[in-house]
């Protein structure tokens, strides 16, 4: 089966700012990856002011044939309980979890959500891609689903190592005048430590991955030219490789994007500084 129109959803997290300040990043990559490969998309933050009827509105007017979320634990019963109401009001549309929360639990998800259909471990840039393409699904590794009332995997979940072969987001489903003016961007992937509190090891692989300094640097610019000025580093440690960040830096400063701040509020150990 393939996935011709593909609709975005990060739930709202009641009581706890989980997003809203800028747009999110993560499912914005594999909007953007899928696009790229023909896939009609279109997306919608529900911590940017909607609330369920615009998605519900969305819903009718986009059409898609498949509807993904992104995942907290944090309150991923009401995600769940939001995927049951949208199986009751459009059967026919499928839908697809991935995220932190599914990324930890990997294939349980099914079980604890009955209504989702597929559940995504890790990355979900190629699973989503070789899913709406209609690759069998019991090839398309870090992927779970539903088979004759059975959950079935994949092969393991793989980690992309060129990561300059994923298009940055552009963010063009999401009204940027809803955020305040500060794009993340995220020139890596993967953290090598086990700090007990952090689920990127799990999420994103132990393994550092980076982006070329051109490529981060056609992002700003990309941004920088439609008016932002303030930028967040997302890396999950930015600082493991000194001699890439003045790599990084130096390349940035050739572009000379004056006025621009770089913030950096993640991803930073104490060890490092």
């Amino acid at each position: 089966m393939r996935y011709s129109r593909a609709l975005f959803v990060t739930p709202s997290y009641p009581g706890r700012w989980f997003g809203g300040v800028r747009p999110p990043v993560g499912i914005s990559y594999v909007e953007e990856f899928i696009a790229g490969h023909g896939v009609a998309t279109d997306a919608i933050d529900l911590n940017a002011g909607y609330k369920k009827r615009h998605l519900l509105q969305k819903i009718r007017d986009f059409q898609p044939d498949i509807v993904g979320f992104t995942v907290m634990t944090y309150q991923y019963l009401n995600t769940y309980a939001l995927i049951s109401e949208l199986r009751r009001l459009f059967p026919g549309v499928k839908t697809i979890v991935g995220g932190p929360h599914v990324s930890a639990l990997e294939s349980e998800v099914l079980e604890q959500c009955p209504d989702a259909d597929y559940a995504v471990a890790g990355e979900g840039e190629l699973p989503m891609r070789d899913l709406c393409l209609g690759a069998p699904l019991e090839t398309i590794p870090g992927l779970h689903h539903r088979s004759n009332g059975d959950i079935l995997s994949g092969p393991a979940r793989v980690y992309v190592d060129d990561l300059d072969q994923l298009p940055f987001p552009r963010f063009r489903s999401y009204p940027l005048d809803r955020y305040t003016n500060e794009i993340e961007i995220c020139t890596s992937r993967g953290c090598p430590h086990r700090c007990i509190f952090c689920s990127v090891p799990n999420h994103m692989g132990r393994p550092i991955r980076y982006r070329s300094a051109r490529l981060v640097g056609d992002e700003l610019d990309y941004f920088y030219q439609r008016g932002v000025r303030s930028f967040q580093i997302g890396d999950d440690n930015f600082l493991a490789d000194r001699r890439r960040v003045m790599e990084l830096f130096e390349h940035i400063a050739e572009r000379d994007f004056e006025g621009a701040v770089l913030r950096c509020g993640q991803g930073i150990r104490a060890d490092l500084i």
